[in-house]
């Protein structure tokens, strides 16, 4: 199977748009869709709520939404390091924010 059409898991997704971010420093979905081979546009949408959720990301702007980095890190683990729970998991139950 090609690897570019291959459908990606959803570690790989998070840590393809985190690398993304760490390279562009911001960008908007689209352009890291462009960057993403494999990933449709409705995938990275999905996954930068799910990090969105867990703060890993901000979004600036409702439109034209611009996704930044929001934790200063070169790696990102598969479980969210404030609540312990899968990145993949639509809530983050931190609750000394």
């Amino acid at each position: 199977m090609n690897p570019e059409t291959r459908r990606r898991t959803p570690l790989e997704l998070y840590r393809s748009i985190w690398i993304s971010l760490e390279i562009f420093r911001q960008a908007t979905a689209e352009e890291i869709t462009t960057v993403t081979p494999g990933a449709s546009y409705r995938a990275i949408r999905a996954a930068l709520r799910r990090l969105e959720t867990h703060g890993y990301v901000t979004k600036q702007g409702n439109r034209k939404a611009v996704y930044l980095k929001a934790v200063k890190s070169l790696y990102l683990h598969g479980d969210c390091e404030r609540c312990g729970a899968s990145l993949s998991a639509t809530t983050c139950d931190f609750t000394n924010q």
